[in-house]
């Protein structure tokens, strides 16, 4: 594809033999850059691909040591969190923390809870673009949630967080 382009200095030719050789020289350079890009992409598609590899290994492990420290946490929930919601430990945190989610009461959609909070008026709870507001929802008390068929359901979620600093310090 050729492209037009007005050029930011300009070099003074003094012939059209001199022009030729000009356009020439930027077919040359324009060649050079293309090669220049092209070898730069793909360098990064093989480091990208040798980064994945590379960091797959340590992407199954992380998971595996995840899925054992919350199995872990889970099974011994009532012993290691009957007094407290978190653990700290040497390289990090450990804990359960309260997760509640609205949902429909059985038979119900969220299609039918917005007609429910249109019919009784909540438009508050009546986002724009036509969907129920979770988030007032989330803040009004059970039997108001019951008025429009909708229940709160609260589960305990786990979490986890690693102390960086003491993990740096432990590895001098």
């Amino acid at each position: 594809m050729v492209k037009r382009k007005k050029p930011l200095n300009v070099f003074p030719v003094k012939s059209v033999g001199d022009v030729n050789e000009a356009l020439s020289n930027i077919a040359m350079h324009q060649r050079e850059l293309i090669a220049i890009e092209t070898k730069m992409n793909s360098d990064i598609d093989k480091i990208k691909a040798n980064s994945t590899a590379m960091a797959a290994k340590h992407e199954k492990k992380l998971q595996g040591l995840e899925n054992g420290i919350q199995a872990f946490s889970e099974y011994n929930k009532e012993d290691l969190f009957q007094k407290k919601k978190s653990i700290d430990l040497s390289f990090g945190t450990i804990g359960f923390r309260k997760a509640s989610k609205l949902k429909p009461v059985a038979k119900n959609t969220w299609a039918r809870v917005l007609e429910i909070l249109k019919e009784k008026g909540f438009k508050s709870a009546v986002r724009v673009k036509e969907n129920p507001n979770k988030e007032i929802l989330g803040e009004w008390s059970d039997e108001k949630l019951a008025t429009v068929n909708v229940k709160r359901h609260t589960t305990d979620q786990f979490w986890y967080e690693v102390k960086e600093e003491d993990l740096k310090a432990g590895a001098e």
